[in-house]
């Protein structure tokens, strides 16, 4: 990173979910900062890994999630739990619900609460590289706005490869989530920005399984 950008901001840590469409945008990323790729198996988007087109008993069908095996094969010099092993998802697993999607999520923003407490400045950023509506579910959540399924009255609407910047202050006293950029695009030409309609985020709430 140049001496330009302050030690808190430079990115010492890059996470990305175990779906293949974030892995190939964290690769590039991964090669400009010489950091590896760490898998994180819980930050993939809401619904897993599911055939939408396919119904099974009156039910989405899901469908097996890459192995850590084919997601070190894929991407060489990525770090994948063992737990990732057999997969990510599975086909009995279906199609994840909103519900599920947000308990899982709220463990995700307590694991981020729970590193911003041990934070340093020399420890850097954290980058993570993840999906729309986990985004926007994510972000309710570490700025307290309780979750909700069906109809929502605000969603957080990212477009796609763009860039957010949130601050955790963590203390005995409360914590704090600084919302200091969302939708950061000036890497891409505008015709090349694509994605963060409302439209798209509520079809996502509404109609589960229609991706």
């Amino acid at each position: 990173m140049g001496t330009s950008v302050s030690p808190w901001l430079q990115i010492k840590r890059l996470m990305a979910s175990p779906m293949r469409r974030c892995m190939l945008t964290a690769t590039p990323l991964s090669k400009a900062l010489w950091i590896p790729i760490e898998v994180k198996g819980d930050i993939f988007e809401h619904g897993g890994c599911f055939d939408g087109s396919k119904v099974v008993d009156g039910q989405v069908a899901g469908c097996t999630g890459l192995t850590k095996a084919e997601l070190e094969g894929e991407f060489p010099g990525c770090v994948v739990p063992k737990e990732l092993a057999a997969g990510w998802w599975t086909e009995e697993q279906g199609c994840e619900t909103v519900a599920q999607a947000q308990e899982r999520i709220t463990k995700v923003a307590a694991w981020l609460w729970s590193v911003a407490e041990g934070w340093q400045a020399a420890d850097g950023a954290l980058c993570i590289v993840v999906h729309g509506m986990f985004i926007d579910i994510l972000t309710k959540l570490l700025i307290g706005i309780p979750p909700t399924t069906g109809k929502q009255q605000a969603v957080f609407c990212s477009k796609n490869a763009g860039v957010h910047i949130l601050e955790l202050k963590a203390s005995s006293d409360g914590n704090i989530a600084g919302l200091q950029r969302f939708n950061v695009l000036h890497h891409l030409p505008e015709a090349l920005q694509t994605g963060g309609s409302v439209a798209g985020m509520d079809e996502c709430y509404m109609e589960e399984g229609a991706a």
